[in-house]
């Protein structure tokens, strides 16, 4: 390439249209190619011969903020009193950080969360099934790993926290078992594909364990207690 070369793609040059040799003379080169010494001087006129990728700002790609939210329009409760439908919800809000492992995230993504958490169960009757209803609330802290299987379309994660029980509603009340102190763990997998650019499919498997040691407060006596939740979803998504 030559300035001569630039004067003559602002006219107009199409390489189409000219034969070989004058091909390679509008490019100043020749079918043995340039020499070293040639090379290195384009190389310093014109730079590499590639794209620059846009740089994404280094905050927004990093930091974000995810949610999601779940409920349970009605289950049955069995109980030593007897049984009662009821209702469930989870959702949380989670500040995340991203940080890439290794050249261009070979090693894939790890991802750094903290956030809030709420996970409660609601029965029409407590009497019947004598369990109380349970609001936990909690501080998430923690990590997860995704990276490429093989190929750029397919994904996989494994995302594990662990939860900071600071409130458990009705549970800990002076009517019930009284204070207590609380904990709570999450563990997730999950399997991302795009089929194509602007549609994916997502399996994710979750399992939340949330657990009570009471402090014998209470009316009611109990030592310790533990609530469990499992999820299983399909996720279809349409990118526009």
């Amino acid at each position: 390439m030559s300035d001569t070369h630039n004067d003559q793609s602002a006219s107009g040059f199409h390489a189409e249209s000219l034969d070989i040799p004058a091909l390679m003379d509008a490019l100043h080169t020749t079918r043995d190619g340039l020499t070293t010494a040639e090379a290195a001087g384009r190389l310093g006129r014109y730079g590499l011969n590639e794209i620059t990728e846009p740089k994404a700002h280094p905050v927004l790609a990093s930091f974000g903020l995810v949610g999601s939210y779940e409920h349970v329009f009605t289950f049955t409760a069995n109980g030593a009193g007897g049984s009662s439908k009821g209702s469930a919800s989870h959702w949380m809000a989670l500040l995340v950080g991203r940080i890439p492992l290794g050249h261009k995230a070979r090693g894939g993504t790890l991802q750094i969360e903290t956030g809030y958490q709420e996970l409660d169960w609601q029965h029409e009757s407590e009497q019947d099934t004598r369990i109380p209803d349970v609001d936990y609330q909690a501080i998430d802290v923690g990590l997860q790993w995704d990276r490429e299987l093989g190929a750029k379309w397919i994904k996989g994660a494994l995302r594990v926290a662990y939860l900071g029980v600071f409130d458990a509603g009705k549970i800990t009340g002076p009517q019930q078992y009284g204070s207590g102190n609380g904990w709570g763990v999450e563990a997730q997998a999950s399997l991302t594909a795009w089929p194509v650019r602007w549609v994916w499919f997502k399996l994710e498997a979750r399992y939340d364990a949330m657990g009570m040691s009471f402090a014998h407060s209470g009316t009611r006596f109990a030592s310790s207690s533990l609530d469990q939740w499992t999820a299983g979803l399909l996720e279809v998504g349409f990118a526009l």
